[in-house]
């Protein structure tokens, strides 16, 4: 058909390549020959190949640089490495694909991090990208999930603590640092628990972030979980609210063991509406309330917010060792033991205790009635 219409006179470098673009958007590998036969624009393969990159449609963007897009076109690279499709990437990156950074749209890392896909991550690294790259400007990335704001001098490791994505050992491995601070003065910690994200608090921790670093407003992660926790939820309305309710009662073993991201909250979603798809109950609760799944989504994000703010501070409290402990110290239990928290990745902080050998100094004495051991020292030691 498009053959024909080709034929009758129809041009197909009209609309500034918009017919062309619709084309590669939607993975027409063998329309694209049609057009590439009856002679279509160069500029319009080069946003023909960022339209297909962008919905991970291998075969033509490989169709569309093969017969010579520009790998490097407005962000080519960028869009593939946020729609994850780690092929499409891998074809880019091997055509000599620049990883490169716009003020307006990012750099591919962030990007690929914002939605989650850590191989995409590794791969760029693999080919040069630099996982330590502070942005040089705030942005907007996330756009499937609604867009979200990250700021100026962010690096990779502080955008999966806002989205919440539990790859911090892989960011580590690849060469991330995990104390790295924004322009605000914010590490990746911080930015966890200001977005409320407890799991991802609890992983950072695990991998020794250092909790007592102090942003440009003189806040530490602990000062930031209190100022979360003494916050007021807020609905929209009242049918919200119900519908916030309504899904606490619905699903809550597997609230507490979602990932407070994207995917998760897409997955409950699914769960949630099949449930009232089949309960009568549940339809008889929600008659009364217009909703649809971006909705869900705001309000699942809601209750795992609000269930994270309430433990954030007792979790640092309790997995943080305190910087008066991170010295060895002297603790008296009828035996004299050196107390010291250390931190082991992967493991997170615990105390150790060690009998005292004459000679021993200590740093600084602190008594029983202050510090006593979590476990017993003679099994420690």
């Amino acid at each position: 058909m498009v053959k024909e219409i080709i034929k009758a006179g129809a041009n197909i470098n009209a609309g500034n390549g918009w017919i062309v673009g619709a084309a590669g958007r939607a993975g027409q590998t063998e329309v694209m020959k049609v057009f590439i036969e009856a002679g279509v624009a160069k500029e319009n393969l080069d946003s023909a190949m960022h339209a297909a990159a962008g919905s991970g449609h291998l075969a033509t963007v490989k169709l569309l640089f093969d017969n010579g897009a520009d790998p490097n076109y407005a962000g080519t690279l960028r869009v593939a490495s946020q729609d994850g499709n780690l092929e499409v990437v891998k074809l880019l990156l091997d055509g000599g694909a620049q990883i490169t950074y716009t003020e307006e749209k990012g750099y591919p890392l962030h990007i690929a991090a914002s939605e989650g896909h850590i191989d995409v991550v590794a791969l760029l690294v693999e080919h040069g990208g630099d996982i330590n790259r502070p942005l040089t400007d705030d942005m907007w990335v996330g756009l499937a999930a609604g867009g979200s704001f990250v700021g100026k001098g962010w690096t990779v490791m502080h955008v999966i603590a806002l989205f919440g994505y539990p790859h911090v050992k892989e960011l580590l491995d690849l060469g991330a640092e995990i104390n790295v601070k924004d322009a605000s003065g914010n590490t990746p910690l911080q930015v966890a628990v200001g977005s409320k994200k407890l799991k991802m608090t609890k992983e950072f921790l695990r991998f020794c972030a250092d909790a007592s670093l102090v942003d440009n407003e003189g806040m530490t992660a602990q000062a930031l979980a209190v100022k979360a926790a003494e916050g007021n939820m807020t609905y929209f309305n009242e049918k919200q609210q119900n519908l916030v309710f309504t899904i606490k009662e619905a699903l809550p073993d597997k609230l507490a063991a979602t990932e407070a991201n994207d995917e998760g909250y897409e997955a409950l979603k699914e769960e949630f509406s099949a449930l009232v798809s089949t309960s009568p109950a549940l339809k008889e609760q929600l008659k009364n309330i217009s909703y649809d799944g971006w909705e869900i989504k705001a309000a699942i994000r809601l209750i795992l917010e609000e269930e994270s703010k309430r433990e954030l501070p007792e979790v640092i409290g309790d997995l943080y060792c305190k910087p008066a402990l991170q010295k060895e110290h002297k603790v008296s239990i009828g035996t004299e033991y050196l107390a010291k928290c250390e931190c082991v990745p992967g493991e997170g902080p615990t105390m150790t205790y060690t009998p005292v050998q004459e000679g021993d100094k200590c740093q600084q004495e602190i008594s029983a009635q202050t510090e006593s051991p979590t476990q017993e020292p003679a099994a420690s030691a």
